[in-house]
């Protein structure tokens, strides 16, 4: 049996049933209970743990250490689990990604735990996170978002020089789209912004309104002529700049 037209999900790519189950094999597990059979999507957690640290744990080894997790999914982001770091100590941690790989939080925590500053800030989000009752993804993407605020020079620089451009509602919800989209994270972003704002360009407005929208192709677009125009390897881009377009 040929497949035509799957260009999406788990059959993109597949020709015949044998290559669609070897596929499926890789992104689901199927038990059995109760005579019913329950079909759970891939999961593979990253866990924050409680020295700042960011480790790798599979799901089957997660669940073995963690009798309190039962069914592989995303729902267990934010919650309290022990696992072990790169060391062998096992330790208390909160499970901030679910795939193998890593996503824009798990990739800024794993950056920021090779430095002192990183990881204590990481045991702050950790510590945050561990005391807010039945916490989930969204606890875990509210507290970085309030934490990085509280934290980040270039929030402080343009809340300070710019406020009346952008509001910390307005930071915040930039700083949440970056968690969404795949792009080059809120520190690399927000230090773009603060280097353009500086010149007050014609166009900044609607270059904001793009940041801040839930539309995913809005948001890169935004965010890629940022890039674009504050490339330190460009300097020129940034002298003279009085107008943006997108």
């Amino acid at each position: 049996m040929i497949f035509k037209g799957a260009k999406r999900g788990v059959i993109s790519g597949t020709k015949t049933l044998d290559d669609v189950a070897k596929r499926l094999a890789k992104k689901f597990k199927i038990a059995i209970k109760n005579k019913r059979f329950k079909l759970y999507g891939e999961f593979n957690p990253w866990v924050l743990l409680a020295d700042g640290t960011v480790t790798f744990v599979d799901d089957q080894t997660l669940m073995r250490n963690n009798p309190h997790i039962t069914n592989p999914n995303r729902n267990v982001l934010g919650k309290n689990v022990r696992a072990t770091n790169q060391k062998g100590k096992t330790m208390d941690g909160i499970v901030v990604g679910a795939n193998d790989d890593p996503s824009i939080l798990t990739k800024y925590l794993q950056d920021r735990s090779t430095s002192q500053g990183g990881r204590r800030f990481n045991k702050d989000l950790y510590n945050n996170v561990k005391s807010s009752p039945n916490a989930n993804g969204t606890t875990l993407n509210n507290e970085f978002v309030d934490l990085f605020m509280n934290k980040n020079s270039s929030v402080r620089n343009i809340t300070a020089s710019y406020g009346d451009v952008l509001s910390q509602n307005d930071l915040g919800q930039i700083i949440r789209n970056t968690l969404i989209n795949a792009g080059s994270g809120p520190g690399h972003l927000l230090r773009d912004l603060e280097k353009i704002l500086a010149h007050n360009p014609q166009g900044i407005n609607h270059i904001i309104g793009n940041l801040r929208t839930a539309s995913r192709s809005n948001f890169l677009g935004a965010e890629w002529v940022l890039r674009y125009i504050a490339d330190g390897a460009n300097p020129q881009r940034l002298r003279g700049l009085t107008q943006l377009e997108l």
